[in-house]
């Protein structure tokens, strides 16, 4: 495994510089992008730790003072037996409140919860499992690691004065374009009273990390963005909130609020060689804004498992469940759909399996699927087993399939596939018996999946949920009761039982009367984890985070009804590349337009945006 350092800045005479000592870096024992959700966990538990020690502290602080003030009122003669007894009764009171407070903090299963905010948070798209392991061995470890310790110590001073013992900062270098952002961290941050020279800060476009991070987390444009990534990571994190009130309920919120805006900020950051040595320093993206707002965050990462499948040649799919769940039945209608309607007539196997397989797999060389608006030609391996209710038995076939799919694809190294666990409404449904059965069937299915690296085998990019039976639903009245209820237990499943797995449902379906759209977007799904529907909602995501999430929190009234009525309104029907342009035409305009006032962070940000959409292309490409 490769080790990356990162160069830590110090300050010399009034301004940042890189360091030059191997003593002053930050080492990770994993490559560039590992590296960039290790630096980002420890950023957040180096957050909690100097958090929960300053809570302890004042705490202990409290108690103290309650213990003097008992102590005083012992030896107070001028205090009647009736007065002294009431107010000690009122001090005891007041410390068996702080008691249960630190007990409570001590009770804290604190590595556990690290692990459980920083998995939630960085490794939401992770689709590896052994990602998940050496984080949660990195949180356990970090006490003690110099890393933590120069962090820990970091969040202490975001705020105070710098001083000769600011020895190594984790900083970033801006790029040449942003200076209106240097600028506004300078203002921001109160640089001058810190004994730094702007004219030396401003050269050398070095700005300590957390001060970007405070600076970020004061700006309304992305408040309100980084709220709703909030949120729904504490809606994964609900099991916490009974342990966490008070105090801890607050910091839990703030530990939550500080890890999305790290994952922003990570997310804004490359790892650049550092000419001098064989180091990295990390260097803010010119299109951070991007990064930041969740509608971009999601176009992006859309982007890129759009690029990724279009430079694919092989897939394979693994279809596991119960007997008589439907399984066999969709790879018929979805081959079916191969043959007659992509131009693959050349097709003829049988892919019906024999009564007694255990597992049957089919290999399609050559084929052609409807892949973003033009016709995609790859490999498709797809394995299908026999129906058990036997978790251990669906893991059996599992393991053989992943393996049996590695020969029919002559390949040696790993293979990408993805997972189709199927269930079915049948027409016997008892809703506590069915739904207490899925979930201990999929929860144990789950253990055997990642027992897969015990026999050096790969996990899943990701497991699908197939309903299947819709129609039995729908006559007894439960279909979405069926399916919401399905789909909860589902996805809390591989949320609590499922390290380094992520899940999707493709709904609730009746594979036999599917139309062959419905069947044909399912297969899509099921292959390639997005579609063509992906795409235009995303884009359609894009402009309103675009319209409100930028401009409209950015700039005055007039200014974003402007923009609305040129920009959103004129081509909000037209693609992305026209609608990008348009905006990015709107925006220098608006920059070079006489007589606006703009803060500095506010010029920074539009440019920031005017980057990102200037290397968009059509395909949602990223250049």
């Amino acid at each position: 495994m490769s080790e990356t350092t990162i160069q830590t800045a110090s300050v010399q005479d009034g301004g940042f510089n890189w360091n030059t000592e191997e003593d002053h870096c930050f080492r990770y024992s994993v490559g560039k992008h590992r590296t960039k959700v290790f630096l980002g966990g420890d950023l957040v538990t180096s957050f909690a730790d100097h958090s929960l020690s300053r809570l302890r502290e004042q705490i202990s602080n409290a108690m103290d003072g309650w213990k003097k003030n008992l102590d005083s009122i012992t030896r107070d003669q001028s205090l009647t037996e009736a007065q002294a007894k009431r107010k000690g009764s009122d001090a005891e009171k007041e410390l068996d409140k702080l008691r249960i407070k630190m007990e409570r903090l001590d009770a804290l299963a604190l590595d556990d919860y690290l692990y459980d905010v920083v998995r939630t948070v960085f490794l939401a798209d992770a689709e590896f499992g052994q990602m998940t392991h050496l984080l949660k061995k990195s949180i356990s470890e970090r006490k003690g690691r110099t890393e933590n310790e120069l962090l820990v110590r970091h969040w202490g001073t975001v705020d105070g004065n710098l001083s000769d013992e600011w020895v190594s900062i984790l900083s970033v270098r801006i790029p040449i374009r942003c200076t209106d952002l240097m600028a506004s961290v300078w203002e921001a941050s109160g640089a001058e009273e810190k004994g730094l020279n702007e004219d030396r800060f401003m050269e050398s476009r070095i700005v300590p990390l957390l001060w970007l991070m405070e600076r970020f987390m004061s700006t309304e444009a992305l408040e309100i963005e980084m709220g709703q990534m909030a949120l729904r990571t504490s809606k994964v994190l609900a099991r916490w909130d009974k342990d966490l009130d008070g105090e801890l309920g607050q910091l839990h919120r703030d530990i939550v609020r500080r890890a999305c805006y790290v994952k922003g900020l990570i997310d804004s950051i490359d790892l650049e060689r550092s000419p001098r040595r064989s180091t990295m320093f990390l260097a803010l993206r010119e299109d951070y804004i991007a990064s930041f707002l969740s509608s971009f965050q999601e176009y992006r990462g859309l982007a890129d498992r759009l690029n990724r499948s279009k430079a694919m040649d092989q897939a394979g799919l693994v279809v596991v469940g119960m007997g008589g769940s439907g399984k066999t039945t969709f790879l018929r209608r979805c081959y079916e759909v191969m043959k007659d309607d992509y131009g693959n007539g050349g097709l003829d196997e049988d892919i019906d399996p024999k009564s007694t397989a255990f597992v049957v797999g089919h290999m399609f060389k050559d084929i052609e699927v409807p892949l973003f608006s033009s016709m995609k030609k790859l490999s498709l391996c797809w394995m299908d087993t026999a129906g058990s209710e036997d978790y251990r038995l669906l893991g059996q076939q599992l393991t053989i399939s992943v393996r049996e799919m590695r020969k029919k694809m002559f390949l040696e190294n790993p293979v990408e596939y993805n997972l189709l666990f199927a269930w079915s409404c049948e027409p016997s449904y008892d809703l506590v018996k069915d739904l207490h059965g899925f979930d201990d069937v999929f929860v144990k299915f789950l253990e055997e999946v990642h027992n897969l690296s015990f026999f050096d085998l790969e996990l899943p990019n990701k497991i699908f949920l197939l309903l299947n039976k819709a129609d039995n639903a729908e006559k007894a009245g439960i279909a979405g009761q069926f399916k919401s209820d399905h789909e909860r237990c589902f996805l809390t499943a591989i949320s609590d039982h499922g390290e380094g797995l992520t899940g999707e449902s493709l709904g609730f379906l009746s594979t036999l009367s599917m139309n062959k759209v419905e069947i044909s977007g399912k297969l899509l799904m099921a292959v390639f984890g997005t579609t063509d529907d992906d795409r235009r909602k995303a884009f359609t995501a894009v402009r309103l985070g675009i319209n409100q999430g930028v401009i409209g929190n950015l700039l005055p009234g007039d200014d974003a009804q402007s923009f609305k009525e040129e920009v959103y309104d004129a081509h909000g029907t037209e693609g992305p590349e026209e609608y990008f342009t348009a905006t990015v035409a709107w925006i220098d305009r608006y920059m070079s337009g006489p007589g606006r006032e703009r803060s500095a962070l506010t010029r920074a940000l539009l440019l920031s945006l005017r980057s990102f959409l200037g290397e968009m292309r059509e395909g949602d490409e990223i250049a």
